[in-house]
C-alpha cells in the first residue's frame, strides 16, 4: 500500500503544495498546486485525502545554523554532540530550541550542518499551516530542502554555486562533488 505524502512550502502569503505516493521502490507525484495561501484549489488538494506524512518547510530565518567539525560521523554520536556544540555558537539555549543536523562533508569528513530553531517559532509555523488545512508531521528547514533538491538534480565534477531566488528568501550555497562547502 502506498504512503500518501503532502509537501508544503508556505511563504509571503503564497503556498506551494505537492502530493505524492511512495512505495518501497517508487515515489510518484500525484498533484501540484501553487497560489495564494487562501486559494480554494490549494485547500481542495490538501483536503482531497488522508495524508500519512505532511512535510512543511520552516522558513530560512527561523533557524540559526553553523557548520561543525566533529571527529565522528556516526548519527547516534552526532545526535548527542550537535546540540551542545551548536549552543556555544548561537544566541539560543538548548532548553528553548530544537536542533537538527545532517552530514555536510565527504565520506571521510566529520563536517556537519547543524541548525537550531526556537520552540516558539516551530509552534507558530505549525499553527500557521494548520490554518491552511493540515497539520504538519515533519518540518524541513527551507535552505536544506533547496540544497537537497539541487544536489540531486545537478551532476558536476567540479564545485558549483547554487543561487535560488524564492518569494521569501534567497538561498546561496557552494557545493563540492560530495559536500556542502558553504551556505
Amino acid at each position: 500500500m502506498a504512503t500518501q505524502i503532502l509537501a508544503l512550502h508556505v511563504g509571503a502569503g503564497h503556498t506551494t503544495t505537492v502530493a505524492a505516493e511512495s512505495t518501497i521502490r517508487t515515489l510518484r507525484v500525484t498533484g501540484f498546486a501553487a497560489g495564494a495561501s487562501d486559494d480554494p484549489g490549494l485547500r481542495e488538494l490538501m483536503q482531497s485525502r488522508g495524508w500519512d506524512r505532511v512535510l512543511c518547510t520552516l522558513p530560512a530565518d527561523a533557524a540559526f545554523f553553523r557548520f561543525l567539525e566533529l571527529p565522528f560521523r556516526d548519527r547516534r554520536r552526532l545526535a548527542q554532540a550537535v546540540g551542545p556544540a551548536l549552543e556555544d555558537h548561537v544566541p539560543v539555549s538548548l532548553d528553548d530550541a530544537a536542533t537538527a543536523f545532517d552530514v555536510a562533508g565527504s565520506a571521510r569528513s566529520g563536517r556537519s550542518l547543524a541548525a537550531m530553531a526556537r520552540h516558539t517559532v516551530i509552534e507558530q509555523r505549525i499553527a500557521e499551516v494548520e490554518t491552511i488545512a493540515v497539520t504538519p508531521t515533519s518540518l524541513v528547514w527551507h535552505p536544506s530542502a533547496v540544497v537537497a533538491a539541487y544536489r540531486r538534480a545537478v551532476v558536476a565534477d567540479s564545485p558549483w554555486i547554487l543561487v535560488d531566488v524564492g518569494m521569501d528568501c534567497t538561498v546561496v550555497a557552494a557545493v563540492g562533488m560530495d559536500e556542502l562547502l558553504g551556505l
